[in-house]
């Protein structure tokens, strides 16, 4: 490849990308096809080391090797990082790079990278496919650090009365130890519930199966009548309205209402009605825009809102984590998996899923889904 093939409009990235091309040995940029510091929102310092240095990046070393691995590229050799940083007006935008080791005749003497740049900006309340490597390890260990955690509890604690069971057969033969058994089985159950939550995690892959027109309308009103039947005791009303119809898959947007209800259901105020409302809107322009949504696909807004128990704003991320829960088990029981599973069938679909909560007060889920796949 040669320097005037560089500059072809075919070579050049359209839209948000860049190519530039570096010199390991002169420590700079040789050719580039956009201004640097506009197009990555921040100042740019090239010394061989990663040049993206920023308060607000927090896997800075992981990334400066990323970089040093690329500039050690040999001809015809790639590899590819992602790097995410938050702009002074907040947003997150994430820089996916692809790097190619090249020859030029004109820089004979240098080890040249040609790197392609391409930039997706991320909403602060959602949780998109995408992370760094970092990330995606660090979100694995504690998911498995948790569940392991999660599922220990239960066979200790199974260890345990069969221990007592036993010494109480010894001690005391003949008397009732029904309490025990009871006792067993229900953390049987416990564990049970937590090993079909992460089966059910598991088994849902990236991307949609069966692709439908689902009415959301449809799907939403069975799910209330189920809970109305299964919950008799209880006073709880729906609200259903605007809801759309969407290409996807029907049985994970079904199981993405359900659980949205029972985390309604679960943490309500036993001593006042339910309230749960359904409700869809178009998102306009403006609002696609601030969200950084496609302008080649319709959006809606599906709210689930409660007035419920709520929760702390603060705690609006950690909730969609598999295994979290911000009460006692004791209290509200449930494995702590369901928003994990919500928030998997959301990305599944291309869409965002935030919450917004205010303790006592009720919680609102809102799901930002496009209508066509």
């Amino acid at each position: 490849m040669t320097h005037d093939e560089l500059i072809k409009p075919e070579n050049k990235v359209a839209g948000s990308g860049l190519v530039f091309l570096y010199s390991k040995e002169r420590q700079e940029v040789l050719f580039n096809t956009l201004p640097l510091n506009d197009f990555f929102g921040i100042n740019i310092q090239f010394n061989n080391s990663f040049p993206f240095l920023n308060s607000e990046q927090k896997e800075i070393q992981s990334l400066a090797n990323e970089w040093s691995q690329c500039l050690l590229l040999k001809e015809n050799e790639t590899r590819n990082f992602i790097f995410s940083t938050t702009l002074s007006n907040g947003k997150i935008i994430q820089f996916n790079f692809d790097a190619a080791g090249i020859k030029l005749p004109i820089y004979e003497n240098s080890s040249l990278v040609l790197f392609t740049v391409k930039k997706n900006k991320i909403n602060n309340n959602t949780q998109l496919p995408g992370k760094s490597s970092a990330n995606i390890q660090k979100d694995y260990a504690e998911f498995i650090d948790i569940a392991a955690h999660d599922l220990d509890a239960p066979l200790r604690k199974i260890s345990l009365l069969i221990e007592r069971l036993v010494h109480k057969n010894k001690t005391e033969p003949g008397s009732n130890m029904q309490d025990y058994f009871s006792r067993i089985q229900t953390s049987l159950s416990d564990m049970r519930s937590l090993i079909d939550s992460l089966t059910r995690l598991s088994g849902l892959k990236p991307g949609i199966g069966k692709k439908d027109n689902c009415d959301l309308n449809k799907i939403a009103a069975e799910v209330a009548n189920e809970f109305e039947q299964q919950e008799s005791s209880r006073n709880i009303s729906f609200n259903l309205s605007g809801l759309p119809v969407l290409e996807g898959d029907r049985i994970q947007y079904r199981q993405l209402l359900q659980n949205l209800v029972q985390n309604a259901v679960r943490y309500s105020k036993k001593e006042v009605p339910l309230i749960i409302n359904i409700t869809g809107e178009l998102l306009f322009a403006d609002e696609k825009q601030n969200m950084e949504l496609s302008d080649n696909n319709t959006w809606f807004k599906i709210s689930v809102s409660d007035n419920g128990i709520g929760f702390n704003q603060e705690n609006a991320v950690n909730i969609f984590k598999p295994f979290v829960r911000l009460h006692g088990k004791s209290e509200y029981p449930g494995s702590g998996m369901g928003l994990a599973i919500c928030r998997k069938i959301t990305e599944n679909h291309g869409g965002i899923i935030y919450a917004e909560g205010m303790e006592n007060s009720g919680a609102t889920f809102t799901l930002i889904l496009p209508q066509s796949q």
